[in-house]
């Protein structure tokens, strides 16, 4: 995540330059009155050309003017939803900070557009109701191409269900694409303002997106929240993970997750069955906790304490590399904080785990990674709470994608650093069971810088 918003920021910001660099050359070359009321316009053989080959369509710009009115609703949903979470948390630092940053970007956008209204650069090639109006860039362009993507990102967040938000997601694409494309055709701007406005808004949103990386970064999982996990943070619960908070882990894991309502999940490697809870009451998925050192008759009777039936949740006593279900037999499967231990062959998505997904169906996987694989040099840190050996079911983004990737029968979602890291370490180590207390020693001496968690999401093709 750290290398995407580094690239992010420099692309946006080369972006940016260029943009402030192809401003400055639109008073300088092949300037030509050639607009209405001779007035003056750079790139002028371009400019004239592509006017002339589309002519003028006032049609197609009252359209185009009055669609812009829905990336304004949109912005100001948005705004309305920022508003709401400031007056629910009583603190405008408790909003989601993606939903902060789309603010400061609306800022932005409104602030490139006053600029160039009272410091013209074009006007337009056609009078409108008799004003020769500013035209660089072209607003109703930096709205739509500044508004819809970042919409586009929010909507991936927040709406849960696959197929409604592919659909709204396809149809701000092509509503952006009309827009753009619409705005050249009719005529009312000269080639260069659309440029501009394109050049303008694909640096922005690029920063954008780095600063949303960026934050998520810089605090860590203090700004992952957790409105789900937060109930279970109860010292009777807590007592039954088996290292960082689990539940914790899963519910970033399962953001944004493609997994249908009402499916039939295998919780792999579901320890003391706290996970498989989480999927059975806020999923409301029909969940198989499988484990292979846990006792399916204390996980059954835990599951009936937190009044599930024995119909939602189902113990099973499994071994990993021989799973004891019938073939296609699951929606999907969710592993979280085990996989490292059994996933670290080549063939085990292909030969061990994917014959028991149906076709099209999703694995989900959170595991504890490095940062950055060294194990021909440890860190000392690393070293006061783990053997070497206890290292290498450990390593970084890279390895793990080359490993999942090596699969025939699996498409590749996602593989990335997860947010989650202090936060779930922090509740693990508050814990007093002999193996909290030893991995206190690691992280107490920084050994945290080098550790992240990876989420892992693939999609079994069909076969």
């Amino acid at each position: 995540m750290k290398r995407k918003a580094i690239s992010q920021f420099v692309l946006g910001g080369i972006l940016l330059i260029l943009f402030v660099l192809f401003t400055w050359s639109l008073t300088s070359i092949d300037v030509q009155p050639i607009g209405p009321n001779s007035s003056s316009v750079a790139y002028a053989s371009i400019n004239h050309a592509v006017h002339k080959l589309f002519g003028v369509n006032m049609t197609l710009y009252n359209i185009t003017d009055w669609a812009g009115v829905v990336a304004i609703f949109i912005a100001l949903g948005f705004a309305v939803l920022g508003l709401v979470q400031w007056i629910k948390r009583k603190h405008i630092l408790k909003v989601d900070s993606s939903i902060l940053i789309l603010g400061m970007f609306y800022v932005l956008v409104f602030g490139a557009y006053v600029f160039f209204e009272f410091h013209v650069i074009n006007r337009r090639p056609v009078l409108i109701n008799g004003i020769l109006e500013a035209s660089y860039p072209s607003s109703t362009t930096m709205l739509a191409m500044c508004v819809l993507p970042t919409a586009m990102m929010q909507f991936h967040r927040l709406i849960k269900n696959t197929s409604i938000r592919n659909t709204v997601n396809t149809l701000c694409g092509l509503f952006t694409a009309f827009m753009v494309i619409g705005r050249l055709v009719c005529g009312v701007h000269w080639f260069t303002d659309i440029l501009g406005g394109l050049i303008f808004s694909v640096a922005i949103i690029l920063l954008y997106c780095s600063a949303n990386n960026y934050i998520l970064i810089k605090e860590g999982g203090k700004c992952m929240k957790y409105p789900l996990s937060e109930k279970y943070n109860t010292p009777e619960l807590m007592s039954k993970i088996m290292g960082p908070n689990p539940v914790k882990l899963e519910e970033e894991l399962l953001t944004g997750h493609r997994i249908p309502a009402g499916s039939v999940v295998c919780d792999l490697g579901s320890g003391q069955g706290l996970t498989s809870v989480f999927l059975a009451k806020e999923y409301g998925f029909t969940v198989y906790a499988a484990d292979l050192w846990s006792d399916p008759e204390d996980n059954r009777c835990f599951f009936r304490e937190m009044e599930l039936t024995d119909e939602q949740i189902i113990p099973v006593k499994a071994d990993a590399t021989a799973l004891p279900f019938e073939a296609v037999f699951f929606d999907a499967i969710v592993s979280t904080d085990s996989y490292n231990y059994f996933g670290r062959d080549p063939e085990f998505l292909d030969r061990k785990l994917l014959p028991y997904v149906k076709n099209g169906g999703y694995v989900y996987i959170a595991i504890p990674g490095m940062k950055q694989d060294c194990h021909d040099n440890l860190p000392p840190e690393l070293l006061l709470s783990w053997t070497p050996e206890q290292m290498d079911y450990m390593h970084d983004v890279s390895y793990w994608r080359n490993m999942v990737s090596q699969s025939q029968h699996a498409e590749i979602i996602e593989v990335s650093e997860m947010v989650s890291n202090e936060e779930v370490w922090k509740d693990w180590l508050e814990q007093e069971n002999e193996y909290a207390i030893g991995d206190r020693k690691s992280m107490e001496a920084g050994g945290g810088k080098y550790l992240n968690f990876i989420k892992i999401v693939l999609r079994k093709k069909t076969i």
